[in-house]
């Protein structure tokens, strides 16, 4: 994969680049390389090379991927919960990946349909869906320790990490097919929303290239 400048963008921060590149390896040698494929894997992504994915709209190509670093332990501390420690997708847009770098994850101020929480998914291809429309899409590969997991039969958007803990549980689970949306279908794709952000850590940042494809005029 060819190398090219860290695709996170920063400008508030003079010492933004240099601090980017102490948090992030680029993982350019074979070995390296196939750590990422065997965790897509593991994802049970449907790997193809040099192609990574492909939708009816488009074709997502594999062309960086960096490990990520200097995030403290703070994940540690939940090692002996219940477990369902798993590996998960973060799609964000690439002006908000120097902060989440930097910082790690934070709870957002708006409320999403299961509350105040980090959304993650088992599937790539629902994480393209919020890296904006560019050409260069970014995604995170991320270890969450999910905790006592609650399925929701619908949405929830006034829950947060207090009243999760009231009702006993760690992490809302949207389940495909199953959960319900507020326009009265249920999720195509699984999703779970994380109320404690130090139960997530970043293990990868992915970069790919994507190729729109052309509209298919049917005659």
């Amino acid at each position: 994969m060819a190398k090219r400048p860290i695709p996170v963008h920063n400008p508030t921060n003079k010492n933004g680049p240099d601090a980017r590149e102490r948090f992030l390896k680029h993982l350019d040698r074979d070995g390296q390389r196939s750590q990422v494929l065997g965790v897509l894997k593991e994802c049970h992504v449907p790997c193809g090379i040099p192609t990574i994915y492909e939708s009816s709209e488009a074709s997502y190509k594999l062309i960086n991927s960096y490990s990520v670093g200097c995030q403290g332990n703070a994940i540690d501390k939940f090692r002996g919960d219940a477990n369902h420690t798993v590996k998960l997708f973060h799609g964000t847009k690439e002006f908000c990946t120097a902060q989440i770098i930097l910082q790690g994850f934070k709870l957002p101020k708006h409320h999403g349909m299961f509350g105040k929480a980090v959304y993650l998914t088992p599937n790539l291809g629902k994480t393209f869906g919020y890296t904006g429309w560019n050409n260069r899409p970014v995604v995170f590969v991320c270890e969450a320790i999910l905790g006592k997991i609650e399925t929701m039969p619908d949405g929830c958007r006034d829950m947060d990490l207090h009243k999760s803990k009231n009702r006993g549980f760690d992490t809302a689970l949207g389940k495909s097919g199953h959960t319900q949306t507020y326009s009265g279908s249920t999720l195509y794709f699984s999703e779970y929303a994380v109320y404690d952000p130090e139960r997530i850590r970043i293990l990868y940042l992915l970069e790919f290239e994507r190729k729109v494809k052309a509209p298919v005029i049917r005659k």
